[in-house]
């Protein structure tokens, strides 16, 4: 809800500065990007045209793909259903001991990037994996699990991605009014009844929002399917027509399809969650009560949903484990354990400098998420502007286009320019990085400036404070808790930035964390050594997390809630 406030008139030439340099930056890193990108696909002899499109579509093999990733997505949403079902009833139904250990437990999957967690996924599941080696031993044929790659793929964001529907569900049961179930057992109604007739209409866009998320992140989701060596997929295509992006229009096709259909269910799953529904009653209703956990149903949610956990954080522990083996061959866990790789991190010459260089990339795209968030924020809640509902709408836009679409936008749109990533990627990584978690910073700020009452900043203007004196002495200070948590995401989600990383970076010396996370898992004896890089990384990010929740006072939860 836009803020009504009296105008800044006498700041006027400020504001008109302030637009000028945010018009400027989404020009240049978010319209030009996808208008390059637009062109590329739908513009043929200089003239408006489907015909790359509809050649797209109607090639067999690029069908194959398409139906493909579709596939793959769909799967990976009914299978996180799957896992999350469980964990959902037993927490929001149940007093179960440890509630808060079981939720932080149910979020650590989504701090691991999913195609780290395909290191250690291949490491359980491999051949002569962890769970091969204790279900046969080394002398046994083994069982290969994942005889269809694709099933891998689909398990591996389906064990990452099922916090989403998670968190989403939880929430919208927690503001259930418990009048409503009454009113219909007072009726009559079965239990059966009230489960299909009330619970399931009311918790259905919640359900549905969520699953949006997790088919789109699996739809667009590229390291997992290249970790894999799984090529017949929309994301794995797009990487591949790198080489000839600025002359292959079925490269600018492919990354206008997944636009296309990412803005669609974007839309879609806002379109859900802004409609108007009865879950919670605004005067504060009673809420659902949570049921002693006794009875054999019960053990069997809790079964099930340490099942689920264990499953989930299984590639975490075999990461942990890669990364301290020294000798593992054909066996449940390492012969010999070793520091060494963490050591070796720090002075390879492809991770030590992958680290500094995400550590660098990161602070710098943080900080510009921070002057250009707030200028945002403070332009929106802070004056009656024209066009704030729009300044406000353009912001999302990032949480809507895969970043695959703006990285190859990037590379057509700036070839042979000084921007140009073959020559070096840093400037747009940084740009990349900023757009892609903009948003977050938006909200933080925004979330800041509600929280910190406009009347004292009009009562610093009315004895006469300027506008840089008002905002530091009353609302950098007010709003600080907000914006530090929100700089802190930003930091945490570039570190492990996947797509971007992935096809911005094309030398070694320019790698960030994900890029040489790739690349040593593709040598041979670079499993270790990747794994202790991932480690590192997402302790970075864990500690962000960790500090985010501490400035905002949210739990952890709450953070990806919203």
């Amino acid at each position: 809800m836009l803020i009504n406030t009296p105008r800044l008139k006498e700041f006027s030439l400020g504001r008109v500065f302030t637009l000028t340099l945010l018009a400027i930056f989404f020009v240049l890193f978010l319209g030009l990007p996808l208008l390059h990108v637009v062109e590329g696909a739908f513009v043929v002899d200089g003239m408006p045209s489907f015909d790359n499109l509809s050649s797209l579509i109607s090639s067999p093999e690029q069908l194959h793909i398409l139906l493909t990733s579709l596939n793959i997505a769909l799967s990976a949403t009914l299978l996180a259903t799957v896992l999350a079902f469980p964990i959902i009833v037993l927490l929001s139904r149940y007093q179960v001991f440890g509630r808060s250990i079981v939720s932080a437990l149910v979020i650590i999957p989504l701090l691991l990037p999913p195609f780290v967690g395909a290191l250690g996924l291949r490491r359980a599941f491999g051949r002569f994996g962890i769970i091969n080696s204790l279900l046969y031993g080394a002398d046994s044929v083994p069982l290969d699990w994942f005889a269809s790659k694709g099933f891998g793929v689909a398990l591996i964001q389906a064990l990452h991605l099922y916090p989403l529907i998670f968190l989403s569900i939880s929430t919208s049961i927690r503001s259930l009014d418990v009048r409503l179930i009454e009113a219909a057992r007072m009726s009559g109604a079965s239990k059966w009844m009230i489960f299909t007739h009330i619970l399931i209409p009311l918790l259905m866009p919640a359900y549905f929002s969520g699953a949006i998320l997790v088919f789109v992140a699996s739809f667009t989701d590229l390291g997992t399917p290249l970790l894999f060596e799984y090529r017949e997929v929309l994301p794995v295509q797009i990487y591949n027509a790198l080489s000839d992006a600025t002359d292959n229009p079925t490269g600018y096709s492919m990354v206008a399809l997944m636009a296309i259909l990412n803005v669609g269910l974007f839309m879609l799953a806002r379109s859900v969650l802004l409609t108007k529904n009865i879950v919670g009653d605004p005067r504060g209703g009673k809420r659902l009560p949570l049921l002693p956990a006794t009875g054999l149903k019960v053990a069997v949610l809790v079964l099930a949903s340490v099942l689920v956990i264990v499953m989930s954080l299984l590639p975490h522990w075999a990461v942990i484990l890669e990364s301290f083996s020294y000798r593992w061959i054909m066996s449940a866990l390492p012969q010999h354990f070793t520091f060494a790789h963490y050591e070796e991190v720090l002075f390879h010459p492809m991770t030590g400098r992958s680290l500094w260089n995400s550590l660098w990339l990161s602070s710098a795209s943080t900080f510009l998420d921070i002057l250009v968030g707030f200028s945002i924020a403070y332009l929106i809640y802070r004056t009656r502007l024209p066009g704030r509902s729009f300044l406000d709408s353009l912001t999302l836009l990032p949480l809507a286009i895969p970043g695959i679409v703006f990285a190859f936008g990037y590379i057509g749109a700036f070839a042979g320019t000084m921007l140009d990533p073959r020559r070096n990627p840093f400037p747009l990584l940084i740009a990349a990085y900023a757009v892609r978690r903009l948003p977050y910073m938006v909200r933080a700020a925004a979330n800041g400036l509600q929280q910190a009452s406009p009347a004292l900043d009009e009562a610093a203007r009315s004895v006469g404070a300027g506008l840089w004196r008002r905002l530091l002495k009353i609302t950098f200070p007010l709003t600080a808790p907000q914006i530090v948590s929100g700089a802190l995401l930003c930091f945490a989600f570039a570190i492990l930035e996947v797509s971007d990383s992935l096809l911005l970076a094309l030398e070694e010396r320019y790698y960030p964390v994900t890029k040489a996370l790739f690349a040593l898992a593709g040598r041979p004896g670079g499993a270790s050594l990747a794994s202790a890089l991932g480690i590192i990384s997402i302790l970075l990010v864990v500690t962000c997390m960790y500090l985010a929740a501490r400035f905002s006072g949210k739990p952890l939860g709450d953070l990806f809630r919203s």
